[in-house]
């Protein structure tokens, strides 16, 4: 049997006997052994040994084998519900402090905090040893800021004073590239290491300007996957029809442009020009260094809203495009069909109610899981508007909501909105330019923690951003207006 001494400690003694009618089983039937100097583990599921010796409340029959795994016995121990060595609240002595949660591993009193959006230490806080730093990308007066992420790093791609086109490689911390180009107004995406470079004119019809491989922190052309100069058939209304946002996404051979189209009819709002039509193109590259085999377009709309339009590959399923309604947020599903008279097929999948003035919207896969995608978005009046997040699932039939709801994360002054997934948990980071301030919030199957502060020091912030997010830190890719900086405002975990 198993002593225990006075104040609750246990006395490893392992072996039991066990007696069947006139039969009596040794202890290394049971993988047990009086001998404790030649443990070899404890062949058993210890829980089993409930049915000869019921514990005693508050404790239950575990494998002392923590510290050598492989190497232990059973034993009588407080009851441990998660085995990370905590024992549950009710049944905490003087020497060994309550679990906060009993149900999962990852967070007991003798553990270390990590980035995970968990207490981990159990000490009321969540992540609470996160540091922050900034590093400069580079220094200029740039405008047509844009941002993509490939497989190795983050892009940068600005317009100068001088309208030169500028590579900023994130990664190296400088440009790589630099070329002069007309009517600045840069947009980037990526498929893997790819990143396409569009330069869209202030009037239609637009052009996409190359697409370029990183490689080494350097970002260089590929004459094989060049497109300088050719125009897109981006539908515009009439020849004073200018495109004032756009979002470009690669996928295989095919590069994904789309932008609002605006005619007469387009209007100010929060500083911008809102209202007119969302218009598709697809360029498909040709083989060898042939630069486009086929061109199509076609158009979405009307269109309200604040920001670019969101484009997001979703592989065999399709493209997902986000655009902003008369009074929701739209998320359509893009396939393609070359043979068909309408190449570009655009279908409705889902509406998020979005009230006031609407706009930024940003979409990410969560992490490895196929068919989930974060959405993030504004919502509201110009200087108090919300935050929000919707989890969707896509399928080859379906694109539905998750949750109930979109969620509200925080409210003020939102200029531009960044969402980003990863593997493991909390899945997703959303992040937002609020005023002078860059923000950021972690979401699992709920809001995770506070707001974190990513940028303390007063800034100006009205560009794009960028958001990457992995399992130590999250960091913000923005353009500091005021101090004439592209920066990566870093949030880490200890």
């Amino acid at each position: 049997m198993v002593a225990v001494r006075p104040g609750g400690s246990v006395l490893r003694r392992a072996c039991l006997a066990f007696v069947v009618g006139a039969l009596a089983t040794s202890c290394s039937a049971l993988g047990l052994t009086d001998d404790l100097e030649q443990m070899q583990g404890c062949g058993m599921d210890c829980s089993e040994l409930d049915a000869f010796d019921p514990p005693p409340p508050c404790m239950s029959w575990e494998c002392n084998d923590r510290a050598e795994p492989g190497l232990g016995f059973c034993e009588l121990d407080l009851l441990d519900a998660d085995d990370d060595g905590s024992p549950a609240p009710e049944c905490a002595t003087d020497e060994r402090a309550p679990d906060c949660d009993d149900t999962d591993r990852r967070n007991a009193p003798l553990l270390t905090e990590t980035c995970d959006g968990q207490d981990n230490d159990c000490d009321g806080a969540v992540d609470e040893e996160t540091s922050f730093e900034s590093a400069v990308l580079a220094e200029g007066r740039f405008t047509g800021v844009s941002w993509a992420q490939t497989e190795t790093e983050v892009v940068g791609a600005v317009f100068d004073d001088r309208t030169f086109l500028n590579i900023v490689s994130a990664g190296s911390a400088r440009v790589v590239s630099s070329q002069m180009r007309p009517n600045p107004r840069s947009v980037l995406g990526a498929a893997g290491s790819d990143v396409a470079v569009g330069v869209l004119q202030s009037l239609c019809p637009s052009y996409v300007a190359g697409a370029w491989v990183p490689g080494d922190a350097m970002v260089s052309v590929d004459p094989a996957h060049a497109m300088t100069g050719v125009a897109t058939p981006i539908a515009c209304t009439d020849a004073g029809s200018r495109v004032s946002s756009a979002a470009i996404v690669g996928r295989g051979s095919e590069v994904f442009v789309t932008g609002y189209v605006h005619g007469d009819g387009g209007v100010e709002a929060c500083g911008e020009t809102v209202g007119g039509t969302a218009a598709v193109a697809v360029l498909r590259r040709g083989p060898g260094e042939g630069p486009v085999a086929a061109g199509v377009s076609t158009t979405v709309g009307p269109h309200r809203g604040l920001g670019d339009p969101a484009l997001l590959n979703l592989g065999p399923m399709g493209v997902l495009f986000g655009i902003v309604g008369a009074s929701s947020i739209e998320l359509y599903r893009l396939t393609l069909d070359f043979s068909a008279a309408a190449p570009v097929q655009v279908a409705l999948a889902l509406e998020l109610p979005c009230e006031g003035t609407c706009g930024h919207i940003s979409l990410a896969r969560g992490g490895d899981e196929p068919g989930l995608v974060g959405v993030a978005y504004r919502a509201g009046p110009c200087a108090e508007a919300d935050v929000r997040f919707a989890r969707v699932r896509v399928d080859t039939e379906t694109v539905r909501l998750v949750d109930a709801s979109p969620w509200p994360l925080a409210s003020g002054d939102v200029r531009r909105v960044s969402v980003a997934g990863r593997s493991v948990a909390p899945r997703w980071a959303v992040a937002w330019a609020d005023g002078q301030r860059l923000r950021a919030r972690r979401i699992g199957a709920e809001p995770v923690g506070e707001v974190l502060e990513v940028r303390t020091s007063a800034g100006f912030f009205v560009e794009p951003i960028q958001l990457t997010y992995d399992a130590a830190e999250l960091t913000v890719h923005a353009y500091d207006a005021n101090a004439e900086r592209l920066v990566a405002d870093r949030a880490r975990c200890l």
